[in-house]
């Protein structure tokens, strides 16, 4: 494999997009290059998209897509340091599990058609990629519009606490279409942040959701998955749902040793 020489230079297009482009010192039909790119990333806080477009000595532009023309590109978000505040994955069995009629033992058995939850530490994903972080897969009930929902113990929101993770269907799970849902109640009442719909087609979600609105509350989450119309094979996977913080006081213990997530 040869390398491709980039010039690094940035050129400015039309609609604010900046692209760079790549060039080869020689090639020949059909080899196969690595090419690398220096990106500077934006201001603190500032997100930006880049469009990387790469091209041929002659200067025949290609990329992704059948007719490999499409250009690729980076989206870069910058931020200041967080630290993991709470792991819904590692306290999974302290929440209160429900199929919207019976309470649901936890960790549940797979295969339960009354729906069922359990974690897994080497999820594999939609997309095939088997992970490192732990996962939590959500199934709801065995029936038409099923749902299984987790709510969690209170939790204070401070400013800044943010709710991640990658939403998908677990591998080899080709008919699976589902919601996910980030509920909270608070003083008896359950309200709704977000809702994400999946279905299996090789990709993941990933939530980045500022709970910043409920800073100085404290709710119980509720993480709560619904089929769309019959829950064959709806296997729900939540990869390393987790609510970070900017401030290192709030950090658990046992991450103390991990560099803080960006």
């Amino acid at each position: 494999m040869d390398d491709i020489l980039c010039t690094g230079l940035y050129k400015r297009r039309r609609h604010g997009r900046f692209c760079v482009c790549c060039h080869a010192r020689h090639g020949e039909s059909g080899a196969v290059y690595r090419s690398s790119c220096h990106l500077h990333r934006p201001q603190q806080g500032r997100e930006l998209s880049r469009l990387l477009e790469t091209t041929q000595r002659i200067r025949v532009l290609f990329g992704l897509g059948a007719q490999a023309d499409t250009a690729f590109w980076v989206d870069i978000k910058v931020g200041g340091p967080s630290f993991v505040a709470y792991e819904f994955a590692a306290e999974y069995c302290k929440a209160e599990w429900s199929n919207g009629e019976n309470a649901l033992a936890c960790p549940g058995s797979e295969g339960d058609a009354k729906g069922f939850v359990v974690r897994l530490n080497t999820p594999k994903m939609e997309n095939g990629y088997t992970e490192d972080e732990p996962g939590l897969l959500t199934v709801p009930q065995n029936k038409n519009n099923g749902i299984i929902s987790g709510q969690y113990p209170a939790f204070t929101i401070q400013a800044g606490d943010r709710f991640r993770t990658l939403v998908n269907c677990q591998h080899n799970s080709p008919n699976c279409n589902v919601v996910f849902r980030l509920d909270y109640r608070s003083g008896g009442q359950v309200k709704t942040l977000a809702s994400w719909q999946e279905v299996y087609e090789g990709k993941y979600y990933p939530v980045d959701l500022d709970l910043s609105s409920l800073a100085g509350q404290t709710v119980k989450f509720i993480l709560y998955v619904s089929s769309n119309g019959g829950s064959n094979q709806d296997n729900a996977l939540w990869l390393n749902p987790h609510i970070s913080a900017s401030d290192l006081r709030r950090q658990l213990p046992h991450q103390a040793k991990h560099r803080p997530s960006l």
